[in-house]
């Protein structure tokens, strides 16, 4: 076979994929979004298909999770959405984040409100315990719960920004820029049902930060005066 036919195939396929990513009728309807051709043979491939398979994890469609509760101090947020449009201007532009209930943010500025502590551990938590790498404004997640909770500590002024080549975790908690070095992951698996961090804090205190499964960590909760 001559190498000049090779070369004639692979014009061709290559001119097709073009005519395929042009094709309005291989459009998104919704979006507009057009195909993207990703092999040089697929055309050739398309008259093969007969089925399509797929699993419960989104690949054929956007596994997507918003924040829109939370429940800390024997108390639930969330429920009354009564921030206007023009209050939530003043907020960052978050993506993943559907949260509109005022009173969250009036604790948390409330220096004499009984939940504020709660709040502000819990805020940190989400945003420090993780493996989220931030990229041009937006965040790089393995899984889009843990995208929704950092996201939303963020939408709260308790933005993760990055980890240092030094290996601190680098956030800014209420406008303050605070640096925590991290000490090792403990990752998420089916076995676990949680991810858990171990943070040496500014204080130079040694910090567990854990999330996961309510199932797994209800079971290790312990009554204190020191921890919640």
């Amino acid at each position: 076979m001559p190498i000049s036919l090779l070369v004639t195939l692979e014009l061709i396929r290559f001119f097709q994929g073009v005519i395929i990513n042009k094709d309005k009728r291989c459009q998104v309807k919704a979006t507009g979004e057009p195909t993207s051709v990703q092999s040089s043979n697929l055309n050739e491939e398309l008259g093969q298909v007969n089925f399509v398979l797929s699993d419960k994890t989104g690949t054929l469609t956007k596994n997507i999770m918003n924040f829109r509760f939370v429940h800390t101090g024997g108390i639930s947020y969330g429920e009354d959405r009564n921030i206007s449009a023009d209050d939530l201007l003043k907020f960052p532009k978050v993506n993943n984040v559907d949260f509109a209930d005022r009173r969250l943010f009036d604790h948390l500025k409330d220096a004499s409100h009984p939940n504020r502590k709660n709040l502000q551990r819990y805020l940190t938590l989400l945003s420090l315990c993780h493996v989220i790498i931030p990229e041009k404004n937006e965040y790089n997640a393995s899984s889009p719960d843990e995208l929704a909770l950092t996201s939303f500590a963020k939408f709260c002024s308790y933005e993760f920004v990055e980890t240092s080549e030094d290996g601190y975790m680098v956030v800014e908690l209420e406008g303050r820029r605070e640096r925590y070095r991290l000490l090792h992951v403990l990752e998420f698996n089916s076995d676990r049902k949680r991810m858990s961090v171990i943070l040496r804090d500014p204080n130079g205190d040694i910090l567990l930060l854990c999330k996961g499964a309510d199932t797994i960590i209800e079971n290790r909760l312990v009554a204190s005066n020191h921890h919640t």
